[in-house]
């Protein structure tokens, strides 16, 4: 079966998968001046190469075909990973605590409402969450992207965010707020969960080295891309409707 993203993740912290990594990397050192990132969507056959490569960890052949990829194919690899998972990055179990934290009068009790949503999260979740909002936070600051936190939050609230009803559209549009009050959420919060331990020397941003590979045997019902072609401009869907769009028969062989 598809599985838990602990499954992706190395065994110490930062418990990031090397396939988000990658992804978040290459959007970041040649898809900042890029207007539109993950609004639009990329090659179906791109993609599907590019997530084949990303879980099998080959980096040389990995490194030319990022640097080959066009952007779009590169963001909508690292969308429909988040997809793949047998649950959200804030799983639905944690729905009713985020959604409570909308309730909240202001923007300084929402967040002290997230912050013990967030804290309470598995750790593989916790880490990649705040490695995925740094890295959309530096998007929207871009002002070459185009790319506000709305905007973003429209895109992954309803990737990132499990709710009780993934088909109900109240609730993904409760999600796009949560997620929205996420991305307003200060870096150096975010940052606590994604430096190094002190006993290892290294740059403070996690890289790919010491980290496992991505399992492939797991991802047999990951699904192929069923797209409306190249650059197709991306709408608010539910989960289940993008995951219904994105895939129909296996990517990864059997």
């Amino acid at each position: 079966m598809v599985c838990n993203i602990s499954a992706y993740t190395p065994f110490l912290p930062p418990m990031i998968p090397g396939l988000v990594i990658h992804c978040i990397n290459a959007v970041e050192n040649s898809g900042l001046d890029q207007e539109n990132i993950y609004k639009y969507e990329g090659h179906p056959e791109q993609i599907k190469e590019l997530l084949k490569e990303l879980v099998s960890d080959k980096k040389l052949k990995l490194d030319s075909l990022l640097k080959k990829a066009h952007i779009h194919s590169i963001c909508s690899a690292l969308k429909e990973f988040l997809l793949c998972l047998d649950e959200n990055l804030v799983p639905s179990t944690s729905w009713p605590w985020f959604a409570e934290a909308l309730e909240e009068e202001n923007t300084r009790d929402i967040q002290s409402h997230l912050y013990a949503g967030i804290a309470d999260l598995p750790q593989p979740n916790r880490d990649t969450l705040a490695y995925i909002v740094l890295h959309l936070q530096r998007v929207a600051e871009s002002g070459d992207t185009k790319m506000t936190k709305q905007a973003l939050a429209e895109i992954f609230g309803p990737i990132i965010i499990g709710t009780d009803n993934s088909e109900n559209i109240s609730q993904s549009s409760k999600a796009v707020k949560v997620f929205a009050s996420l991305l307003d959420i200060q870096g150096d919060y975010w940052n606590q969960y994604i430096v190094l331990p002190s006993t290892v020397q290294g740059p403070v941003t996690p890289t790919m080295q010491g980290l496992r590979n991505t399992p492939t045997s797991d991802m047999a019902l990951v699904q192929t891309i069923n797209r409306r072609g190249n650059a197709t401009p991306y709408r608010n869907f539910t989960r289940s409707e993008q995951k219904k769009r994105f895939f129909k028969t296996p990517i990864f062989g059997k």
